[in-house]
């Protein structure tokens, strides 16, 4: 989101840039270079395409015990998974091989807690969080 006077990107006082509502960027006062606003433009979005925005890596049961299956809408291809704990150490990791998109994952000796998960692959890189009991 680019805040200006005139909606045109050109800044008559102020600079503000905002993502997701946190501001990134503020500059006050008129003394502006080209080096302080070259690659904004006015009315451009940044994101993920939303094909890749809408994906979501889901993981049941949550919270877990023993097992944990993976599940993925429209994941093609390899991937690596990785179970992370709270300090982001990799406690676990296992190969995706595009198993109708499904994976179950082996929980048992990890330590009860918030975990995340990790599916890294050609198609990007999603994650989720997982609470071992």
């Amino acid at each position: 989101e680019l805040n200006d006077a005139g909606g045109d990107g050109m800044p008559g006082g102020h600079l503000n840039v905002y993502c997701d509502g946190v501001e990134l960027i503020s500059v006050d006062g008129s003394t502006f270079t080209d080096a302080a606003y070259e690659g904004l433009r006015s009315g451009t979005v940044l994101g993920l395409p939303e094909t890749h925005a809408a994906r979501q890596l889901q993981v049941y049961p949550n919270p877990a015990h023993d097992q944990a299956t993976l599940r993925v809408d429209g994941w093609q291809g390899r991937a690596q998974v990785q179970v992370l704990d709270a300090s982001g150490r990799v406690v676990r990791e296992h190969t995706w091989n595009d198993a109708q998109g499904l994976v179950n994952l082996d929980l048992r000796g990890l330590a009860p807690g918030l975990h995340a998960v990790v599916l890294r692959g050609a198609q990007g890189v999603l994650t989720a969080r997982l609470l071992v009991e």
